[in-house]
């Protein structure tokens, strides 16, 4: 038998999850990286 269908689907869901979040925060520091540049030193 497999797994559990709906541990692999929470896995996946939580994955994509933070992938997402984190994209938006690259993102977010390369806008801003003129101003901060706190993540280049």
């Amino acid at each position: 038998m497999k797994k559990p269908n709906h541990i692999a689907n929470l896995t996946n869901i939580l994955h994509y999850a933070f992938y997402d979040l984190f994209q938006s925060i690259w993102k977010f520091i390369n806008k801003r990286q003129s101003r901060f540049k706190l993540f280049t030193s």
